[in-house]
Formats: C-alpha cells, sequence, structure tokens
C-alpha cells in the first residue's frame, strides 16, 4: 500500500501516533474481501441472524457493481484487496473498565477515555480496529429507559427495533462505499433514547485503528423517539465562519483540500482534508473585551488556543468587581494551551497570531504611498466620451498636504498630468489623473469599487517597513487622529469594504499594534436633500504609542481577553478542517485547533456509517 504523506507532516511529539506491538487478535488475520470473508465475519466470529448475513452478502454485490465515489478523497490509490476486513481485538465488550484487556486499557487510557468519563460524559465507549471493547452508560438515564451500547450486542439483546431502523438512513445501495460497510460492518454504539427522554449530557464513542494495513467499518444507529433528544459532541465551526489564507479571510465552508491555511504560529500549511456534518445543541461564542469584530462561534468541544486567566494572575484581592488582575510579567512568559470551548470562562485570553511578511514586494516609496492614498479615497473611471481611463481621488478640502502629496505622486509614477478641482458643495478637493497605467496598477493591488476593495497578495506579503508606508498614508487619507482622556492618540479610519478592513487589521499587527474593528451599520438617510442608502462600515481603529493595555502582546501574538461568553441552541451544518503540521487554523483571526486524527504510515481504511 501507498505511504501516506500526511505523515511527514506531522509534528515528531504528535502523541496520538503509536502503535501497540502487544496487541492480541483472537482471529487468524485475512486480508482481502470475498463471500467468505463476509460469511466468516457474519456466522463464525458474530453468530449472526441469516437476515443480517444475506443483508450483508447483497451489499456486497452492491459493492462490486458500483463505481468509486468521485466525492471526497481520492482512493484510486488504495488496494481494497490488501486490508484486513475483520480484527478481534477482545471476545466481547466490557461494562467495567477494570476488565477491559491491559493493552487496551493502556491505550485509551492514553487518550484519556476514562477521565473523560467521569468528568463530563453521560456515557462512552470504546472501539479497538474491528470490535467494541467498552460500552457504559450513567444509571439515572439507563432507569429512564435509554439503551447505549455496542451495535453487535444491540442485534442480538434487541432485534426487532434494530432490523426496523438498520440500513433506512443510508441503504446499502445508496453508494460504493455505504455498500462495502453494509457488507463488513462490525462495531459502533447503538443508542435508544425513549419517548420524551433528553439526555443533556453528550454521549460520546471513542474508536482506535492499532493495526497497519487494517480496515475501520463501525454502523452507529441512534434512535430518539417522539419528544427525546440525545446529544452527540464533536468540535467544528459554523458555516460563514472566516478563516485566514494569510493574504485575505474567506468562509470555511469554500475551503478546499490543497489549499494554505494560517496556523497558531502564524505560518501557513496545506489544508488535507475538509469535513462537513449537522450538529443539534448549544454553540459558544466567545465575545474579545475589544474587538468584538474577531468573536468566535464553535461547537463545545471545539478547542480554542487560549491563554487562562487563572495562570497569569497577581496575588492581590479583586476590586470594584472587576475581573482578576494579571502579572505582565506572567502574561509576557505565558504559553498558550488548546482549551475545549465547554471549559473556558470569561477573562481567559483568546490568541491572535500575528502573520508575518514573506520579504520585500517589488514596490518603491512613492508607489505604496499613491496605493495607500487610494485605498482610503480612491476610484478608478473610464470616461464615456472618448473613453479615456484613469484614477482620482476625493479629498476633505482642509487637507491641502494629502491632496498635493497625491498629485505629485500621481504625475511621478504616470508620466503624465493630473489635475486638482475644487468641490466647494461637497467641501471637497478631486485629484485625478488620466493614465491607464494607473489605473490597472490600482485595481491590481487594491480593487475597483468602494464596497469590493482587496489588497493584493503581493500588498499582504509586505514586510513591517514597507507595510508602515503604506498604512500611513490609507490612515492619512482616510483616516483621523482626536486625543483620548489619557493623553494618547487614537487613530480611526473607515470603509466598506469588510476585506479591506480585516487586511489593514492584520498589516498593522505586523507592524506591532493591535487594532480594533467596530461596524457601523448602514441604512436609510439623506445627505444634501437626497435619499440614499448607506452601506455597512468597518471602523478601523487603534490607540497610537500605547504600549500596555488590556490587549497583550507576546511572542505567540496579541492576547485578547474574553469580555463574555454567548450560549445558543443551533441546528444546522458545521464545518471542520484537517490542517498538516500545526494542526490549527484561524478562525475570524483567532487561534483555534483543527481536532485532527492520528494518522499511520501506510494506508488504512475508516469506513463509517452514522444513521439517525
Amino acid at each position: 500500500m501507498a505511504v501516506n504523506p500526511a505523515v511527514d507532516q506531522l509534528p515528531d511529539n504528535y502523541k496520538f501516533g503509536w502503535e501497540d506491538k502487544d496487541a492480541v487478535y483472537r482471529n487468524v488475520k485475512k486480508k482481502g474481501l470475498s463471500e467468505d470473508v463476509v460469511t466468516e465475519i457474519s456466522q463464525t466470529y458474530k453468530q449472526e441472524p441469516q437476515w443480517m448475513l444475506q443483508r450483508r452478502l447483497k451489499a456486497l454485490k452492491h459493492y462490486r457493481s458500483r463505481p468509486m465515489p468521485t466525492w471526497g478523497a481520492d482512493l484510486s490509490q488504495i488496494d481494497f484487496e490488501d486490508i484486513y476486513y475483520y480484527l478481534q481485538a477482545s471476545d466481547k465488550s466490557e461494562k467495567s473498565w477494570s476488565d477491559v484487556p491491559d493493552y487496551i486499557k493502556r491505550t485509551f487510557d492514553q487518550l484519556g477515555i476514562p477521565q473523560a468519563e467521569q468528568k463530563y460524559l453521560a456515557g462512552v465507549g470504546a472501539q479497538y480496529d474491528s470490535t467494541s471493547v467498552y460500552h457504559n452508560i450513567r444509571k439515572d438515564l439507563a432507569a429512564q429507559g435509554v439503551v447505549f451500547m455496542d451495535t453487535d450486542t444491540a442485534l442480538k439483546e434487541h432485534p426487532e427495533i434494530f432490523r426496523e431502523h438498520f440500513g433506512t438512513i443510508i441503504p446499502a445501495n445508496d453508494n460504493k462505499l455505504a455498500a462495502l460497510n453494509t457488507a463488513v460492518w462490525s462495531g459502533g454504539s447503538f443508542v435508544w433514547v425513549p419517548k420524551n427522554v433528553h439526555v443533556e449530557i453528550p454521549l460520546q464513542a471513542y474508536f482506535r485503528i492499532n493495526s497497519e494495513n487494517a480496515g475501520q467499518f463501525e454502523r452507529t444507529l441512534i434512535i430518539a423517539e417522539e419528544g427525546a433528544s440525545v446529544h452527540y459532541v464533536e468540535g467544528c465551526v459554523l458555516p460563514g465562519t472566516q478563516v485566514s489564507l494569510g493574504d485575505r479571510w474567506t468562509n470555511i465552508e469554500a475551503i478546499k483540500p490543497g489549499e494554505f491555511v494560517v496556523t497558531a504560529d502564524g505560518q501557513k500549511n496545506k489544508v488535507s482534508k475538509t469535513m462537513v456534518r449537522n450538529f443539534l445543541g448549544d454553540v459558544y461564542t466567545f465575545v474579545p473585551k475589544y474587538s468584538a469584530f474577531n468573536s468566535v462561534t464553535v461547537t463545545p468541544e471545539h478547542p480554542l488556543y487560549v491563554v487562562r486567566r487563572e495562570n497569569v494572575l497577581v496575588k492581590r484581592h479583586t476590586r470594584n468587581n472587576w475581573l482578576p488582575e494579571t502579572s505582565s510579567a506572567l502574561i509576557a512568559e505565558a504559553t498558550p494551551e488548546y482549551v475545549k470551548a465547554k471549559d473556558i470562562v470569561e477573562g481567559d485570553f483568546l490568541v491572535v497570531p500575528i502573520v508575518p511578511g514573506e520579504g520585500k514586494g517589488e514596490f518603491d516609496y512613492a508607489t505604496l504611498r499613491l496605493l495607500g492614498y487610494y485605498a482610503a479615497e480612491g476610484s478608478t473611471f473610464v470616461n464615456p466620451a472618448n473613453g479615456t481611463k484613469g484614477v482620482q481621488w476625493t479629498f476633505n478640502e482642509n487637507e491641502p498636504h494629502h491632496f498635493n502629496e497625491t498629485k505629485m505622486l500621481a504625475q511621478f509614477i504616470s508620466g503624465k498630468v493630473a489635475n486638482v478641482s475644487a468641490q466647494p458643495e461637497r467641501h471637497a478637493v478631486q485629484v485625478s489623473c488620466t493614465a491607464e497605467s494607473l489605473k490597472e496598477l490600482c485595481e491590481r493591488h487594491v480593487g475597483r469599487l468602494s464596497d469590493q476593495k482587496r489588497l493584493s497578495p503581493e500588498l499582504m506579503a509586505l514586510d513591517p517597513e514597507q507595510v508602515a508606508v503604506f498604512v500611513d498614508a490609507y490612515f492619512a487619507g482616510d483616516g483621523s487622529r482626536y486625543v483620548r482622556d489619557s493623553g494618547h492618540d487614537m487613530v480611526r479610519a473607515a470603509t466598506v469594504s469588510r476585506d479591506l478592513a480585516v487586511q489593514v487589521q492584520e498589516l498593522l499587527g505586523r507592524c506591532g499594534t493591535f487594532a480594533t474593528i467596530t461596524i457601523r451599520k448602514g441604512g436609510a438617510d439623506v445627505v444634501q436633500g437626497r435619499q440614499i442608502e448607506r452601506k455597512d462600515q468597518y471602523i478601523v481603529h487603534y490607540t497610537d504609542g500605547r504600549e500596555m493595555g488590556e490587549v497583550r502582546k507576546t511572542k505567540h501574538g496579541y492576547l485578547l481577553p474574553i469580555g463574555r461568553i454567548e450560549r445558543r441552541p443551533y441546528d444546522g451544518l458545521v464545518f471542520n478542517l484537517e490542517v498538516t503540521g500545526n494542526n490549527s487554523y484561524l478562525v475570524n483571526g483567532v487561534a483555534v485547533h483543527n481536532c485532527t486524527a492520528p494518522v499511520f504510515t501506510t494506508n488504512t481504511l475508516h469506513s463509517a456509517v452514522v444513521e439517525i
């Protein structure tokens, strides 16, 4: 079988990448797929009823007759005859952890299953290769009639309800992989919740593939009767959530395998897999005390990269109902950790990594200044009378330094004459330059329409020294400055382009300044007697010269204190990414884990079916 390239990009200390060399299997390991193998699984190892054997054999025929799916990952390199379809690690599924074989218990101890069960799970299951080795449920739920057991046992103990529902949501003839799972399924979880019973605390199952060249084909069947509910957990984020690609943000649902995203260390790594599923339950939104724009909404199990406030406190009493005070020295040395959303508390710090530039771009000082002014106040035009093309900038009439500088820059770069014209009725001055080359330059690197302006990858790759030149012109053209009560200058600029606001925040961060983004909602308005519809405005602002505040800069990036945590019900699709290397990505600028799974050096095959 082919070597899995993803393993080369795993960190050396990847803690889930071990194999149990002392594993003992109770069946003869046999590769390949045939009617004999399917019959042996069903009758020799499981002693299943005849109807299940016939269902398996019929599914095998579907598997052989159906083409390989073209959606999802490329499976063309998998040799389906070089896989062990059944590996029996245990004779039965235990209800007491102490009865599980030692080498299996050691594996799941390393994964933290006993601790997880004690802390926050209503029930937990564990599967090792092809067999379920452990299932248990809290006594109070069992007393309400909730059933949580492995699927093989459920087939024996609840045959009628099992047969009624098995294969009704995902039939064997749905696709080739569904047929394969139906033919050789083994293990999985069976959940049955009686009418009007609500399981508020999660049920969770863990699956471990230990052997190389092994297949795992668990079958999960979840049945909730009328008025009942059950909580199944997994970490994910909501659609519309924006992920950083380095030069811009994009919706998580638009990302494809092979693309690169920014990770928690500020570097780019490749997306190896994208995932989507339905989620029903509460989601958590973490709103930073400053810049609510960078809020993050995730499911309860999704880990975020945070610094716990409890780890950086000063030793004195809390004052005036404030959050406990923190030590600047401890914050500077604190190492963030991944914490599940449901365990994060108000006052903990989210991490916004600094995205470094990729070196000096091919821009001189004059071009960076002109593009900065264009991002703030510029637009391009085509004269309908004669077809000539160019660029124009509009400034307040009280900004002579800026419009005169823009005029000189436009003439210097284009070699054409730039004109300055007053517009007293608007208290404005317009600079225009008819030069097609200038129009192409501005549109290529900043865009055309005001609400669609977006900086080019070349501009977003600038080093801090070049960024300072561009950003200074941008805030000069579209910004304002006023002195706060603290004596520090507040600098702000407004744009109707969300993309541009995000990019300016990232560029400022590269220069050592964290900028807040505030949204001013648009709507109907009247200007000089005219009815207009204002677009949403994105206000980018920061305090100039302030080195210390509640947002702290460390070697890991900017630490944003969580001002509040909101919790609300959600019923819909959620998404996740599997990212190589650092195993993380940025959600609205904030670092989160990608909840990745272990990888083997030779391909294993995991084909699961979950029916609800």
